[in-house]
């Protein structure tokens, strides 16, 4: 498996499952981040697809710069980021919450593109292998992911850690939407 640099979510989900079947026996964990941008849909509309890209092709740079060789950033499908840190013998959700911070930090910093000045915010998610839902690498990632998306709708600029009410909470308000959908289509 290489470690280090930029890849797409299997490599992430690859990354973790590796480490959480060698954790036994190695005594290393993990932890997963996903970064979601806070407001890259007004990058779209005021600037446009082509700047939209860069200011992400930057953001990965200052994310891949911002932590330890061996940690992994792929980008996701929602846009944002998600993080698998290499293996460590000791990680506790303070560590990982300073991690976050460092990575809003690199994100932070203006972007000049085209004689502009772009300015982007983040919203951070993550999930110790430790409270993952279950000892599997989609499953690590999918809870960083409600984890950021509760960060979102608390930021910009929020850092939430996995818990597992926060599942049972976007579970209820997508049933709650569906039953709004279904009665607004009825009349």
């Amino acid at each position: 498996m290489r470690w280090g640099g930029l890849g797409l979510r299997t490599h992430v989900v690859s990354a973790l499952e590796a480490i959480l079947q060698d954790e036994p026996i190695s005594g290393r964990t993990t932890a997963c981040l996903v970064v979601q941008f806070d407001d890259m849909d007004q990058v779209l509309d005021r600037h446009g697809r082509a700047a939209q890209t860069e200011v992400l092709t930057r953001c990965a740079e200052r994310l891949c710069a911002a932590l330890r060789s061996g940690d992994l950033v792929a980008r996701l499908e929602s846009g944002g980021f998600g993080v698998a840190l290499a293996p460590v013998r000791r990680l506790d959700p303070e560590t990982v919450v300073q991690l976050a911070s460092r990575l809003q930090a690199a994100v932070n910093v203006p972007i000049s593109l085209n004689a502009q000045r772009i300015y982007v915010s983040a919203s951070v998610g993550f999930c110790l292998a430790s409270r993952a839902p279950l000892p599997r690498g989609t499953a690590l990632l999918e809870a960083a992911q409600v984890a950021a998306d509760e960060a979102l709708r608390h930021g910009p600029g929020a850092i939430r850690a996995y818990a597992p009410e926060m599942a049972r909470h976007r579970a209820d308000r997508d049933a709650l939407r569906e039953e709004l959908e279904q009665a607004l289509d009825e009349g």
